[in-house]
């Protein structure tokens, strides 16, 4: 089983979601922590809508995946 990891909206949940990974490794095959391209923008919101997009091919070799995910 792999691990799909979802911060919530702040940039200030890049640490959350480093420390999360670090705590579940050996538990699942693969992690992976995904970054919201807003973060670079500096944009106050996440797209969602290109998220999702951005999600698909970053995803599509960690089959079967559980998600795990902050508020976003």
């Amino acid at each position: 089983m792999n691990l799909v990891l979802l911060p919530g909206n702040s940039k200030r949940n890049l640490n959350w979601l480093e420390q999360v990974d670090i705590a579940v490794k050996g538990g699942f095959d693969d992690t992976y922590r995904h970054s919201y391209a807003h973060w670079l923008t500096g944009h106050p919101e996440l797209d969602l809508e290109l998220e999702v997009d951005r999600l698909k091919p970053a995803t599509h070799n960690l089959s079967p995946y559980m998600v795990f995910a902050k508020s976003a």
